[in-house]
């Protein structure tokens, strides 16, 4: 395929995946769910399942990605050929090796926050334990995970994160509706860098990003559409949080379920 021919199909992609979160998000009722693409839950872990998860985390993680027990895996986001973010290390479907987790994720409680919210059927697919490591100069700038179909997370912080040296999850609120913004970005990437990166750098009100600052145990529900990044001044000390990784109940059932895979191929190879 040639170069041209390539970034015309990803302008192509770019337009119709913002044509269809279009589509999508009018359909969806008025609440600060939907204004915002972010919602911020107090209290949804108490301290001591906190500090369980972070000894569990501390107890797996490693330097280079490793199979941990079946689909259930250490990702080490330096290894994966990833611009940005080279601190983040991730514990993938850590729901198949921890009850706890996996009581969360059968209980449906981060299921039925997006349902309550949305009028569509979520599907958690797995979660994982994210820490992000302390980092000044790698942390990528804004960004989306994805445009269509919705990409859901719901961030718990296990550490508090009161101020910014303890990395804030940065979200611009509405910017999932902000659809001719994420187009001339993906635009713009596909003229200069001929890649479909996501980044959003430009074109976007900086100014009006929230910084989500709360005590452990809080829950960040987001769509991960919206334009979003880690603090860029993370210095202080890591961040560590659980993730759960969902998407529309119609999508789950097309890709035929299963838990994540990001990065797992290498390793089954």
């Amino acid at each position: 395929m040639s170069s041209v021919t390539f970034r015309a199909r990803t302008v192509l992609s770019a337009i119709k995946g913002n044509l269809a979160a279009w589509r999508f998000w009018r359909q969806q009722p008025d609440n600060d769910f939907t204004r915002n693409g972010y919602e911020i839950i107090p209290g949804v872990l108490d301290a001591a399942t906190c500090d369980r998860l972070i000894d569990l985390g501390e107890s797996l993680l490693d330097d280079h990605s490793y199979r941990i027990d079946g689909d259930c895996y250490l990702s080490v986001r330096a290894e994966r050929g990833i611009v940005g973010d080279s601190q983040v290390r991730a514990i993938m479907n850590i729901n198949l090796v921890d009850d706890g987790v996996a009581e969360l994720m059968a209980s449906r409680t981060v299921q039925s926050l997006y349902e309550d919210r949305l009028r569509v059927g979520v599907e958690v697919r797995g979660f994982s334990l994210q820490v992000d490591g302390v980092d000044t100069k790698t942390k990528r700038d804004f960004h989306v995970d994805g445009l269509y179909p919705p990409v859901f997370k719901a961030f718990i912080y296990l550490t508090d994160v009161t101020e910014d040296g303890e990395g804030p999850y940065t979200i611009i609120p509405g910017s999932h509706r902000h659809y001719a913004r994420k187009l001339a970005n993906d635009v713009r990437n596909a003229l200069r860098h001929g890649d479909r990166r996501r980044d959003m750098g430009s074109f976007i009100p900086r100014d009006r990003a929230s910084k989500v600052l709360a005590p452990r145990g809080t829950m960040i529900l987001s769509t991960q559409d919206s334009i979003h990044k880690g603090w860029q001044d993370h210095w202080k000390s890591p961040r560590f949080a659980l993730i759960a990784h969902a998407t529309t109940a119609a999508q789950f059932a097309r890709d035929g379920g299963g838990p994540l895979t990001t990065g797992l191929d290498r390793l089954r190879r």
